[in-house]
């Protein structure tokens, strides 16, 4: 499997880091999940994103904060 994207905005201060996706249109289940595989994947593919308290957010219609704890075994798998 290939996978291909970037975050829109990879913010990084003070050893944490903020990875945000900006949407437009209406909300997709896909949205969330899309922010979840930029969680999983920006500390083992950026340099810069090693070792960082990561967190997330996208905003379709109201900002959505997701933790990076909520990349779990069961996401993984």
């Amino acid at each position: 499997m290939k996978l291909a994207g970037k975050p829109d905005i990879l913010a990084i201060a003070y050893q944490q880091g903020l990875v945000e996706d900006c949407k437009t249109g209406r909300k997709k289940n896909s949205d969330f999940y899309q922010v979840l595989i930029y969680l999983l994947l920006v500390p083992v593919s950026i340099q810069k994103g090693k070792g960082l308290d990561l967190r997330g957010r996208f905003n379709p219609d109201r900002v959505m904060e997701i933790q990076s704890n909520q990349v779990d075994e069961a996401f993984k798998e």
